[in-house]
């Protein structure tokens, strides 16, 4: 993680410990294991096997939130979608902020400090 907490209050450790409390909170289960049901209905019981091949009962809320803790990790920037903000792909800066992007109060990437994105 490259950031000591998460959250505006700071009260969450990891990206994990977020998803794992999450589970009550925003998603609005009952309870964290309600997650076990969808998990399993959406079929992702053969890949929470081979990511926790030592656990008896692989699918459950600290699986899931090391899982997803996993996944988030690499969700880091400069990633393709940063290079395409400011317009290394086709369409110019003009396509890639405003209305489309953001909103009317997302900043023209040309205007951002300089960063090297290659």
């Amino acid at each position: 993680m490259l950031q000591p907490s998460l959250r505006w209050t700071g009260d969450w450790r990891s990206g994990a410990h977020q998803a794992e409390r999450s589970l009550t909170g925003y998603l609005g289960l009952g309870a964290a294991e309600e997650v076990v049901p969808l998990l399993h209905r959406h079929g992702y019981e053969s890949s929470f096997r081979r990511a926790f091949p030592d656990d008896p009962k692989p699918i459950g809320p600290g699986n899931y939130a090391m899982a997803l803790q996993s996944y988030q990790a690499t969700l880091v920037t400069p990633a393709a979608f940063d290079r395409y903000l400011l317009g290394s792909l086709t369409g110019g800066i003009p396509a890639h902020y405003g209305p489309p992007v953001g909103g009317e109060s997302a900043p023209d990437p040309s205007a951002l400090p300089d960063r090297d994105l290659k």
